[in-house]
């Protein structure tokens, strides 16, 4: 089973100008995605502060083609402004609190003929500092084939590059526990995303999403796929 024989219908595609994904709940579909995806093997991680030119204000970092800079340029292909499209639900509410690029994971990897590189930051204030979307990260994943490139952001709960699987062949896919509305009681679930050069597809998880006893932590129940959050069955 590979990524392009998941069922058409069962999916929500994503264009690399749209926002956030609709999700369906199809737990066979996830099954079917996570079956033909293994981890994700990076290449050339740096996790570094950004360097900065002695004199000025600009710092940046670099890998390949790829720069995240800490000014109005941020990130970058070849010198020119490259916008990261907003997939999560997160993406729903605006606006999205910025990316804080002072330390930042840059790392790739070749699949096929798409050359993917994936990028974490936490937000800009500090875990904790950052009103609704306190505790939460973003990871920012780059697919470039031949002349196209394409960026998505994914803001979540202990989301980022670790968490990436791949098909081998331009197909990527990501767990990523979400809030599931600006509401109270809050109420978070998990989603499954897979990722193409031709956009990506959100699948709703049916499994349980909680604090565990000490409340400190978000815990999964148990399911299948695994995710590395389950509580123990």
């Amino acid at each position: 089973m590979n990524f392009l024989s998941w069922p058409c219908g069962a999916l929500a595609l994503l264009a690399a100008t749209a926002s956030a994904a609709r999700g369906v709940t199809d737990q066979q579909a996830i099954v079917r995605a996570w079956e033909a995806s293994s981890p994700v093997r990076w290449e050339g991680e740096r996790e570094n502060a950004l360097g900065c030119i002695e004199g000025t204000d600009r710092c940046s970092a670099q890998l390949d083609d790829i720069e995240i800079r800490n000014d109005d340029a941020g990130l970058t292909y070849r010198g020119r402004r490259l916008k990261a499209v907003p997939v999560s639900s997160a993406g729903e509410t605006k606006p999205l609190p910025a990316l804080d690029a002072t330390h930042t994971t840059i790392a790739r990897t070749t699949a096929g003929a798409v050359t993917a590189y994936c990028l974490d930051f936490t937000h800009e204030g500090g875990l904790g500092n950052v009103g609704r979307f306190q505790y939460w990260n973003a990871s920012i994943l780059v697919l470039r084939e031949g002349r196209r490139v394409r960026a998505y952001r994914f803001d979540g709960y202990e989301t980022g590059c670790d968490g990436w699987l791949g098909d081998g062949r331009g197909r990527f896919l990501l767990p990523v526990i979400e809030r599931v509305d600006a509401g109270e009681p809050v109420r978070r679930r998990l989603s499954w995303y897979g990722c193409s050069m031709r956009g990506c597809e959100r699948w709703i998880d049916e499994r349980v999403v909680e604090w565990n006893a000490e409340g400190r932590l978000l815990r999964t129940r148990a399911g299948h796929p695994p995710y590395r959050n389950d509580a123990e069955p």
